[in-house]
């Protein structure tokens, strides 16, 4: 991760890190009130709301970032789990995939790939993401 941008960000990421989510998060808003396209908050926020079970606001969160920078894996593959958590399996298998390709050494995108495709085409489709694996 790149060095925070903003001074209140350092604080969200520490309380984030030690499991604080409910003080993380008026941390990560105040920023995104400062700051809307913040990729860090946004992305560490949609994350943090996919753990506090959060669903479609982490997914709305994590959108917002990926339309911020389209290159960060780890984003891309936190939406998969989002999108997947929600139902939309779809779409979720995009994320993934393009997770997947950021990353083409990252097992836990390839992972989630083949677990979508699965249930989307069958266990045949996904045996080539499973073997990346």
């Amino acid at each position: 991760m790149r060095p925070p941008s903003h001074p209140l960000l350092p604080q969200a990421l520490a309380h984030h890190q030690a499991g604080r989510l409910a003080a993380a998060a008026p941390l990560y808003a105040r920023v995104l009130a400062a700051a809307p396209k913040n990729f860090d908050a946004l992305h560490l926020s949609g994350f943090l709301a996919l753990q506090q079970q959060r669903n479609a606001d982490g997914v709305a969160l994590l959108q917002r970032a990926r339309a911020v920078n389209p290159r960060h894996a780890q984003c891309a593959l936190r939406l998969a789990h989002g999108l997947k958590s929600l139902g939309r399996l779809a779409e979720a298998r995009t994320a993934a995939a393009h997770a997947a390709a950021l990353d083409p050494a990252g097992g836990d995108a390839h992972f989630c790939l083949g677990e979508l495709t699965g249930k989307i085409d069958g266990f045949a489709a996904a045996v080539p993401h499973f073997r990346r694996v």
